[in-house]
């Protein structure tokens, strides 16, 4: 992902566009094309979404930066996201935090709250089913660390299976 991304101008929109937003974003992951899904998906000015390809990116985000939702990828290249997500919950504890994987984790639950998220999303992912843990993260007052969701949006907990 370029620096330019990150940049101290932009407050690391990807547009390289300024804004005031009404809710600010910061994704990581290691693969480009999900950081650019996010930040299509969640356009200004109702968003600002800043991305990182990895963990220091991402922590040097959360110590500068005050973001309202972090969406992690759990298995970052050189690191595991959810001691990533520790970290940056610890940096802000009112971040709100969605861990994300393409492979099946045994105990999602624990993990998640061990790691101070509120939700879990598995990829693939729709858009839909991206904004809709995004918005009732976002709009709850308190998050629900070891909530789960499936993409029907059946269950009272917030978790995302594959469409």
């Amino acid at each position: 992902m370029p620096d330019q991304w990150k940049s101290e101008n932009n407050e690391g929109r990807a547009d390289g566009q300024k804004s005031e937003t009404s809710a600010r974003i910061l994704v990581v992951d290691d693969e480009p094309c999900i950081l650019r899904f996010f930040a299509a998906i969640f356009p200004a000015p109702d968003y600002s979404v800043a991305v990182a390809a990895n963990d220091k990116t991402a922590l040097q985000l959360v110590a500068t930066q005050n973001f309202d939702l972090a969406i992690v990828d759990y298995f970052l290249e050189a690191v595991n996201g959810a001691e990533v997500a520790r970290k940056m919950h610890k940096l802000q504890p009112q971040l709100k935090i969605v861990l994300m994987s393409g492979y099946v984790l045994n105990n999602k639950a624990a993990e998640m709250e061990a790691a101070g998220a509120s939700a879990f999303l598995t990829k693939p992912f729709t858009c839909e089913t991206a904004h809709h843990i995004v918005e009732r993260l976002l709009h709850e007052t308190e998050p629900k660390p070891g909530a789960s969701m499936n993409a029907g949006g059946t269950s009272p907990a917030i978790h995302a299976q594959p469409s």
